[in-house]
């Protein structure tokens, strides 16, 4: 897996996230859905509010661009920023796993983008 700068697929300008309760609705037709595994001491950075479970939920725009830019042949179905004990992932998954991408990103980055992306007011508010 290779290390890439977050921002090279994912920016503030085309990131936001959605309230809890809005997790399974779809988004709109050239939105990825995005989920955010955070662990706690990654969460408690945060200015705003972080379910229980470190899972923040939301959509990616620009489905199209973003796949031929990771070269893909398949549509991107999902993607994923996971906070591992040794680094964060960034996951795009497809109908093949042949065809998933996987690069290691920098929290710094993670933490950039969340604070700055479009956020519903339900989760504005620090536990």
């Amino acid at each position: 897996m290779r290390e890439a700068p977050l921002s090279e697929y994912i920016t503030v300008d085309t990131a936001r996230l959605v309230p809890e309760p809005l997790r399974n609705i779809s988004g709109g037709y050239s939105e990825i859905p995005l989920e955010i595994q955070l662990q706690s001491k990654t969460a408690e950075k945060l200015s705003f509010y972080v379910p229980w479970d470190g899972v923040l939920d939301g959509f990616i725009k620009g489905k199209e661009a973003l796949r031929q830019k990771l070269g893909l042949t398949l549509p991107i179905q999902s993607a994923t920023i996971s906070d591992w004990d040794e680094g964060f992932v960034l996951i795009f998954e497809t109908a093949q796993v042949s065809q998933t991408a996987a690069f290691k990103i920098n929290e710094k980055d993670v933490l950039y983008l969340l604070e700055n992306c479009r956020r519903p007011p339900e989760i504005e508010n620090k536990k």
